[in-house]
Parts: structure tokens; C-alpha cells; sequence
């Protein structure tokens, strides 16, 4: 275990971001093994697992509707990027060549900033006017009139 983690050391000590940089690395249709291959893997499965459990806990889990609803929309998205996100790892390992491009993970993050965004965005500006609106119209309710429930006749 110790080796592992200083090898991890040396090789994060040798990476470089201004290849993330250079388009010609981004767009590159066969860039070859990275230091990095298995942590790509563990991170899409990783990623894809961890939905997956969100999910399963938001449905297990008593949450107001409103939150309900924000949540299970930034699941759903998420859920999506993760499955593309295994597949470019999977394609890597096959070598479909479009898809080794180092430029799709890089996509797939920059969307999953970006549903987290405007998650973040409908917590903060929407959701309290979203909560008003279903108190109000929650105490409109609560005068109108009901129906009568039917009588079972019994004989």
C-alpha cells in the first residue's frame, strides 16, 4: 500500500495541465495510455455508483416536494453524464478511437459543473419563491369545500 501511494506521489508530481491546454492534446484521436488510465476508471464507475445510491436514498428519504423535485432533476443528469462518462472509459480500454479523445471527460465535467450550477442557482433564487407558492396555494386549499365521502350501506 505504501508503494502505491508513493508511486501516486511521482506521477502526480509529473503532471502537467498545459497539455489540458493545448488543443492539439485535447483533439489528439489516439493519445495513448496516461499515468492516470485506472484512476479514469474508478472515478466513471465511482461516479456512477454514487448516483446510483443518491437515488435510492432520495426515494427512502421523507423530503419536501420542492427539494424532491430539485433533486431528483440533478440525479437524473447526473445519472446520464455518469453512463457517458463509463463509456468513455470502456471506449479508452477498446480503442474506438473518436472517443479516446482526452476532450470528452473534460466535456462530461464541465456539464456535471454545470447541472451542479444550476442546481445551486434553483436553491438559492428559485426554490423560496417555489415554497411560497405551494404554502399559498396549500392554504387556499384547506377552505374549499370536499367531497362528501360515500356511506357503504350495509344490510
Amino acid at each position: 500500500m505504501q508503494d502505491f501511494f508513493s508511486q501516486l506521489d511521482g506521477r502526480l508530481a509529473r503532471f502537467d495541465f498545459s497539455n489540458y491546454l493545448n488543443p492539439d492534446n485535447l483533439f489528439a484521436v489516439d493519445p495513448g495510455p496516461t499515468d492516470f488510465q485506472a484512476w479514469f476508471y474508478a472515478l466513471a464507475f465511482g461516479f456512477l455508483i454514487l448516483v446510483i445510491i443518491g437515488r435510492v436514498v432520495l426515494r427512502r428519504v421523507e423530503i419536501d416536494g420542492v427539494y424532491r423535485a430539485l433533486l431528483r432533476r440533478f440525479l437524473k443528469w447526473s445519472f446520464w453524464l455518469a453512463i457517458v462518462l463509463v463509456v468513455l472509459a470502456l471506449a479508452r480500454g477498446q480503442g474506438i478511437r473518436i472517443l479516446n479523445m482526452r476532450l470528452w471527460p473534460l466535456v462530461v465535467l464541465l456539464l456535471e459543473l454545470i447541472n451542479l450550477g444550476y442546481l445551486v442557482y434553483q436553491l438559492v433564487r428559485k426554490e423560496p419563491k417555489k415554497k411560497s407558492e405551494v404554502k399559498r396555494v396549500t392554504e387556499y386549499q384547506k377552505y374549499l369545500p370536499r367531497k362528501k365521502k360515500k356511506q357503504l350501506k350495509t344490510t
